[in-house]
């Protein structure tokens, strides 16, 4: 809770300190890229689901291809629906997303 509020800051009590146990397993998923924008919903099933780790996996055959400037911009696309899904499904760790 709040203790003091004034023009220039805000000072805070903290009451309790929450901790996730440990696990003896990492999980890694494996998310090849979409044609539609169904890779936002992917990524956020995978997160809900508890994984720690996620890779947007471009096959040599696949349609989609993400070069250059588009690599960026989708991964920060696919970090930015892990945080979210994490948000809501009231995780601690937000996974890791990187292109493999």
């Amino acid at each position: 809770p709040a203790i003091e509020v004034t023009k220039g800051s805000v000072s805070v009590e903290t009451v309790e300190i929450l901790h996730t146990p440990a696990t003896t397993h990492r999980w890694v998923a494996v998310q090849a890229l979409p044609k539609s924008d169904r890779a936002e919903l992917a990524v956020a099933t995978l997160t809900e689901m508890g994984v720690h780790e996620i890779l947007a996996w471009q096959a040599d055959r696949s349609i989609v291809r993400w070069k250059g400037d588009k690599q960026a911009k989708g991964v920060a696309r696919w970090q930015a629906a892990a945080r979210e899904a994490t948000k809501q499904s009231r995780r601690f760790l937000v996974p890791q997303v990187e292109l493999a």
